[in-house]
């Protein structure tokens, strides 16, 4: 067997070297992000706007995947594949600190699980600063999803709500306002290195010296305020680990040991575990942040065939059971 095929004692592989392409990637992208908060805002404005722009998978990504941008209460979505959603759907919300996004990594991840599964994949896209701050995501989320179910787009039991980074938060944010509201809740959440408590105040996390999360914590902590707009970043529906993990459905959870995330998404399985929400979670040593969008690597490999698996589990389980229900 491949060493780097090995399962590792996290849940994920024995993991390789990155290649160097990838180490000197994060460095230049640690480096653009951490000038952000020094731009003029007229200049900030113009770039965040552009780096919102993105409304459907590069033609090379999505190569034979039929795309359909749609609206769901007023909300934009991109479809790939919306004609096999009786088989199944999966909702994503990207992350981007809630400031940019979907980026090419994030349209790549979600084409290849459309393919995996031979389901519906829907990317949401929702509003973000600068002109939209909270709770314009929230509320985009929510609606869209209440709206795809009012419509029949998704069918109780056969879709998964996903996320990364930002959007694993929103997405968990979500769920937890649909629970609230009787509101129907999706087969399981797909959460990839969630950003669920961006007050990143915890003793746990103050002690993380990991030089990813030194480096980038006063970026992330400027994003957070941006997209908070006053409100306290302790509000579980901006930090939605402090909301109450009662009656959410299935979640499953993956993160790298080397995610600046990775003390407080080990507190959430804690808290999810404790309000006895089935959970299961990859930690993958040597990960970076949403290590699963770089698509090509071993250890991304391993972790798409996991969460595509994990989803049929989930949509065929949750199916079967509101079959019998109803």
């Amino acid at each position: 067997m491949d060493r780097s095929m090995i399962p590792a004692p996290g849940g994920g592989i024995v993991p390789q070297s990155p290649p160097v392409a990838v180490k000197r990637l994060h460095r230049v992208l640690v480096g653009a992000s951490s000038l952000l908060p020094r731009l003029p805002e007229p200049v900030l404005h113009r770039l965040l706007l552009r780096g919102q722009r993105s409304t459907r998978p590069p033609t090379q990504i999505a190569q034979g995947i039929p795309i359909v941008e749609d609206s769901h209460d007023g909300v934009p979505a991109t479809w790939l594949a919306p004609e096999l959603g009786e088989e199944g759907a999966v909702v994503f919300l990207h992350g981007g600190a809630y400031q940019a996004g979907p980026g090419d990594a994030q349209w790549a991840w979600l084409a290849e699980i459309q393919r995996r599964t031979g389901m519906a994949a829907a990317m949401i896209l929702y509003r973000m600063p600068p002109t939209h701050p909270f709770p314009a995501a929230l509320d985009d989320a929510v609606a869209s999803l209440r709206a795809m179910c009012r419509d029949g787009r998704l069918t109780n039991g056969r879709w998964i709500l996903g996320g990364d980074s930002a959007g694993g938060g929103l997405a968990l944010a979500a769920a937890q306002v649909l629970r609230d509201g009787g509101d129907p809740l999706p087969a399981g959440l797909l959460l990839t290195a969630p950003w669920v408590d961006i007050e990143m105040e915890h003793p746990d996390v103050l002690a993380d010296q990991r030089q990813m999360f030194v480096n980038g914590r006063a970026v992330l902590r400027w994003s957070a305020e941006r997209y908070a707009n006053g409100v306290p970043l302790a509000d579980p529906r901006l930090s939605p680990i402090n909301g109450a993990m009662k009656d959410l459905p299935p979640v499953h959870v993956n993160v790298g040991t080397n995610d600046p995330f990775l003390a407080d998404i080990r507190r959430l399985r804690r808290a999810l575990e404790a309000a006895g929400v089935p959970a299961t979670s990859i930690e993958q040593e040597g990960g970076a942040h949403t290590y699963p969008q770089q698509i090509a690597t071993p250890e991304a490999e391993w972790t798409i065939r996991s969460q595509a698996r994990w989803i049929r589990d989930r949509i065929g389980t949750a199916a079967s059971t509101s079959e019998v229900a109803g």
